[in-house]
């Protein structure tokens, strides 16, 4: 899934739909509420207008064919009025196409897509205007090293997700970047270079 903010999720068929039940309860059990909460699981995104962008992104997927399988609009209740807050919200029935699965969201919204084959999954995950970063899971060690190394993202995360170092270099590819930020390659960005020509 290479977005920056894990817009879309591919799940192998064979376990999909047991996945699908787990991650459901896993945001039935996320509490929106202000940061300075320490209960808060989600807060406020940053704008009134950009949470009309992204209900109006998950208003699209609907539109499309997509199923809401959690969330999908604002939370109900006077305490959620002072704050731009989204419900978690996860949406299925959906292919790589859908205009949603193609942009950056910002917002607590993720495409469930399924795959077949590993073949299938690197051309759909590959299969995108972005590619800032990407995670995989699974216990199979050296498909975590072909999908990694196939994949068209500046980071690939192997069974760890948002795990950064100073140390190495991060950035994107495709319309995610260009330059890195950390590691030597982030420090260059700071350094001036000269050329010298000496005809001797």
């Amino acid at each position: 899934m290479p977005h920056g903010r894990g817009t879309r999720l591919f799940v192998e068929a064979s376990v999909s739909e047991n996945f699908r039940n787990l991650l459901i309860k896993a945001a039935a059990g996320m509490r929106l509420g202000p940061p300075a909460d320490p209960g808060s699981v989600i807060g406020p995104l940053s704008s009134f207008a950009h949470r009309d962008r992204v209900g109006a992104l998950v208003a699209s997927a609907v539109e499309a064919g997509g199923e809401i399988l959690f969330g999908g609009h604002r939370p109900d209740g006077d305490s959620y009025a002072d704050g731009a807050y989204f419900q978690p919200t996860i949406i299925g029935g959906l292919d790589n196409f859908a205009a949603i699965a193609q942009e950056e969201i910002f917002g607590p919204v993720l495409c469930f897509m399924t795959f077949e084959d590993e073949a299938a999954l690197i051309e759909a995950a590959n299969d995108s205007a972005y590619g800032l970063a990407a995670g995989i899971w699974t216990g199979d060690y050296r498909r975590a090293w072909r999908v990694a190394r196939a994949l068209e993202a500046g980071t690939v995360w192997i069974n760890t997700y948002k795990q950064l170092s100073i140390a190495a270099p991060f950035g994107g590819l495709k319309l995610s970047g260009h330059g890195r930020e950390k590691g030597i390659q982030g420090m260059r960005a700071y350094q001036q270079l000269k050329s010298v020509y000496w005809s001797v």
